[in-house]
């Protein structure tokens, strides 16, 4: 079996929270490649098919360039963390997005991307009466826990935290941390950062969307094609206001999680969202946790 240890950035996730616009911005530097489809789901759903396959899912001719694989179902996987260890030269990036909002927005992406789904407040009491159950939609919220296990498994040195918030108001820092991290000039700047990738949209045809994902499009048409294809299929389409008692239901389904989270947080600062109480209200402390 050939040495699996590279080089990579591995964006775990979570779903709704700027993965696709994060790896993006590595697509047009020499020493990066991205894999040819965003979404790998090696550490969850082809873990069996080993590294080999791995490997072979970024150009052939990689050398010593850094691979980018943004798969944001790591996150919650409950064995990706573990298997995670396996990959010793990687730095993963977890993209940590209001979960509140983040749900509502992965629930309207549900939707439109051709999934059948129960109204919001359906949704949610069921998966909170359920546990935050595997496959739902909630369960990608639960960051004090998630952020606990990924720390145990790869460490706090190689899992890096970073705000949905900064990726969208101040990008050209957050890039430079990331390369900061890995080692490499953050120079050139590559024209995609500060600009959003896989906004709120609908697909104009579900079914050309699962026939690419079945087909391999990405990798197998020539060049970029895939992803201008991709791009074609898609239509701007923001998402509504949520409700107020919506909001308040989704928040207190998180707050036991979202207080531990204040205990574990490591940057420097803590986002607004993760000081708010139930009612969305924010302390007057926005210090370090």
């Amino acid at each position: 079996m050939r040495d699996h240890t590279f080089s990579s950035l591995v964006i775990v996730g979570p779903p709704k929270a700027a993965t696709t616009t994060v790896a993006r911005w590595f697509e047009d530097r020499d020493d990066f490649v991205v894999a040819f489809q965003k979404e790998v789901q090696f550490l969850d759903r082809h873990w069996e098919r080993g590294f080999d396959w791995y490997r072979d899912q970024f150009e052939s001719d990689s050398g010593g360039r850094i691979r980018v694989d943004a798969t944001p179902t790591y996150f919650a996987h409950p064995s990706a963390p573990e298997r995670a260890r396996e990959l010793t030269d990687t730095l993963f990036l977890a993209i940590l997005r209001d979960p509140v909002e983040r749900a509502w927005s992965h629930h309207w992406f549900a939707g439109r991307s051709g999934a059948s789904r129960p109204a919001f407040d359906e949704m949610v009491a069921s998966e909170v009466a359920a546990g935050f159950p595997e496959g739902g939609i909630l369960v990608h919220g639960l960051y004090g826990k998630h952020v606990d296990r990924w720390t145990r498994s790869v460490g706090r040195e190689r899992l890096m935290i970073v705000s949905f918030d900064d990726v969208a108001t101040r990008p050209q820092d957050v890039f430079t941390d990331i390369c900061a991290r890995l080692g490499v000039t953050e120079e050139p700047v590559p024209k995609p950062v500060g600009t959003v990738q896989n906004a709120s949209h609908r697909l104009r045809s579900p079914r050309l969307n699962e026939f690419m994902l079945k087909h391999h499009l990405w990798r197998r048409l020539p060049g970029r094609l895939g992803f201008l294809l991709d791009e074609l299929n898609r239509r701007k389409s923001p998402n509504p206001p949520m409700p107020t008692t919506s909001r308040r239901r989704l928040r207190a389904a998180y707050a036991n999680d979202l207080e531990h989270l204040r205990g574990t947080w490591t940057p420097e600062k803590l986002p607004a969202w993760a000081l708010a109480d139930e009612d969305g209200r924010h302390g007057e402390d926005s210090g370090a946790g």
